[in-house]
């Protein structure tokens, strides 16, 4: 009997772990608004027009909602999803975005995903953070 669980177990750590260069990114609970998000809270959010205009409260719950989306409702996505970035707010298309996948300060904090518009802006912040800059396309990749 141990003999089978130790394989098991270790199967199970494989397939639930979840690592991002180093980090685990998880996204919170993901609901689509109807309004672009204000304040603050802004630079870690997304809208796009997909059968409809919403927003997100977080990048990385754009990159989960779009994993659910058949092959034309991406390419709508993906022509209209628009991030903000990170040092001056300013409204961006998420596809010619560079993002960073923020360490949480605790393990209770989730990661965060921040956009830029240049590489230069996110390989300041990323050399202040330690994390790697990826683009649209690894991000998409990405697992929450």
């Amino acid at each position: 009997m141990n003999k089978l669980i130790t394989p098991v177990l270790l199967f199970a750590l494989l397939i639930f772990s979840n690592p991002v260069h180093g980090q685990e990114v998880t996204a919170t609970t993901c609901q689509k608004l109807s309004e672009i998000i204000r304040g603050a809270n802004q630079k870690y959010s997304m809208h796009a027009d997909v059968d409809g205009a919403f927003a997100l409260e977080t990048i990385g719950c754009s990159v989960e909602l779009r994993k659910e989306l058949c092959a034309m409702e991406m390419v709508s996505f993906d022509q209209s999803a628009m991030v903000f970035d990170f040092e001056t707010n300013t409204e961006l298309e998420m596809t010619s975005a560079f993002f960073l996948v923020l360490t949480p300060s605790s393990p209770a904090d989730k990661s965060q995903i921040i956009a830029f518009k240049s590489k230069a802006a996110a390989q300041a912040q990323s050399d202040k953070a330690g994390s790697q800059i990826i683009t649209f396309d690894e991000l998409v990749k990405l697992k929450f």
